[in-house]
């Protein structure tokens, strides 16, 4: 993946970051195609720790806009979609895998800091948590069945 977005030391440049990173989040807040829906979470899910958290603005950007779409109160044209939530939820995972975890006590710590990623933090960990908890209490029945052991 970083052959196809080569990002320097410094991180994203303005334009790909938004021709990147912000469209997709952009696409997934508000298309009614359920199709592109579940494409954009997944593709969120897939991008480089260098696009996804050059600092954490932007990785709460992303992980804000995957915990809402895994929400059952999400809508798709109107409707709930089980697999733009199922899509969703993978992309969580696999974002926090990709970037990494905070394993500083103290958030502003300097080792932290000389790193162009920015790590998930404890605060953002617990966000993810509480979105997956909660996913496990989607009993939304779609055309395959239950919807709440997907997650």
């Amino acid at each position: 993946m970083t052959h196809y977005f080569p990002v320097s030391n410094k991180g994203p440049s303005e334009r790909l970051q938004s021709r990147v990173v912000d469209k997709y989040i952009f696409i997934v807040e508000i298309e009614d195609n359920p199709a592109a829906t579940r494409g954009f979470t997944l593709a969120l899910g897939s991008l480089p720790s260098k696009l996804l958290a050059p600092n954490k603005h932007v990785l709460d950007s992303v992980l804000n806009c995957l915990c809402h779409a895994s929400r059952k109160d999400c809508l798709v044209r109107g409707e709930g979609d089980a697999e733009t939530r199922c899509t969703a939820m993978t992309s969580l995972v696999n974002v926090c895998k990709t970037v990494g975890i905070c394993c500083a006590t103290n958030e502003h710590d300097s080792a932290a800091d000389a790193s162009p990623i920015s790590p998930v933090t404890k605060c953002q960990i617990l966000r993810v948590f509480d979105t997956l908890l909660d996913a496990m209490e989607d009993y939304n029945m779609d055309r395959c069945g239950d919807v709440g052991s997907w997650s």
